[in-house]
């Protein structure tokens, strides 16, 4: 059996089809598309930075706070000291304040005592009985007084109806020493009065009388005088107003009126008419006149400018 012979093999070129070209709407594939295990890799990392980026500013927030309440509580304790210290301070003021009117006010009393005196009047009446028989009484009046020097002359200040109707009158000085007063002038329409004593030189202590016209409502001022016989008795005050007018009634049955007077809070009773009223500084701006009836702080002085013009008329 022949054998076929072995078909020549040659070099036959192989056809491949062409590549279909996609169509255009087709998308395109990237040729360096990273694969996706990178891209996964990377979003970790994004994220790290991300939380590591937020912690961060996490971190610096709460510093800042921490560090805005540190402050804010050293600011807090700051205040408190120093309302500590100031509330310290300004009861050490009050204190040294008060402290300081007490002592001035004690001051005031030891300075002017000795310028008050106690006034007493023995007033004689007489009457007629059914009989026709003339029978006689006497009875006591009491005031305050004051010590003063005008034009080179020691006199005695009064109220004109502290002394109306005496028939004698006796001046008792701080220290007890009693003299007979004589009447040198009065002005029964400012109710003042001036008086002269036989005392020796060594009993007067004049108070000074400044001019009224400079007070004003709110100053402070202290009476001093004897109140029912209660002889150096100082009162406290203010001046409450001024230039007031009341109506006085007198003895008599009559009545008159008082102008320009100052009205004070400083206690008056009876037995005070005739006494100074004085500034803190010991200086008079008014003699204690008269009072309400039944009122509670409600007295009235005749003005030292009024003291003054009587003074001026009566002394000369």
């Amino acid at each position: 059996m022949e054998s076929k012979p072995e078909a020549e093999t040659e070099n036959v070129p192989v056809l491949e089809a062409p590549p279909v070209p996609p169509p255009p709407d087709a998308p395109q594939s990237s040729p360096t598309q990273p694969a996706p295990h990178h891209t996964k890799t990377s979003s970790r990392r994004a994220l790290t930075a991300a939380v590591i980026a937020v912690l961060l500013v996490t971190s610096l927030v709460s510093a800042a706070a921490l560090y805005s309440v540190y402050n804010l509580t050293a600011e807090v304790s700051a205040l408190q000291t120093q309302l500590a210290s100031l509330a310290s301070a300004l009861n050490s003021a009050s204190t040294t304040a008060v402290s300081n009117t007490q002592t001035s006010l004690s001051a005031l009393y030891a300075a002017v005592k000795d310028s008050v005196v106690t006034i007493e009047c023995k007033i004689t009446y007489s009457y007629s009985s059914p009989c026709g028989r003339q029978t006689a009484y006497t009875s006591t009046a009491q005031g305050s007084g004051f010590v003063t020097q005008y034009n080179g002359q020691m006199v005695i200040v009064t109220n004109s109806h502290v002394i109306e109707d005496a028939s004698s009158i006796t001046v008792t000085f701080a220290d007890g020493s009693s003299y007979t007063a004589t009447v040198l002038g009065t002005d029964a329409s400012n109710d003042l009065a001036v008086l002269s004593t036989d005392a020796p030189t060594s009993q007067y202590q004049p108070l000074a009388i400044v001019s009224s016209s400079t007070v004003r409502v709110g100053d402070a001022v202290a009476a001093i005088g004897s109140p029912y016989g209660l002889a150096g008795t100082m009162t406290t005050g203010i001046i409450s107003a001024l230039d007031r007018t009341i109506t006085v009634s007198s003895d008599t049955g009559g009545s008159y009126d008082i102008t320009g007077l100052i009205q004070t809070s400083a206690p008056i009773n009876s037995g005070n008419s005739g006494g100074p009223l004085l500034t803190y500084s010991g200086e008079v701006i008014g003699i204690t006149t008269a009072i309400v009836g039944g009122s509670d702080g409600l007295g009235f002085a005749v003005t030292s400018d009024t003291i003054l013009s009587v003074l001026q008329d009566v002394v000369g």
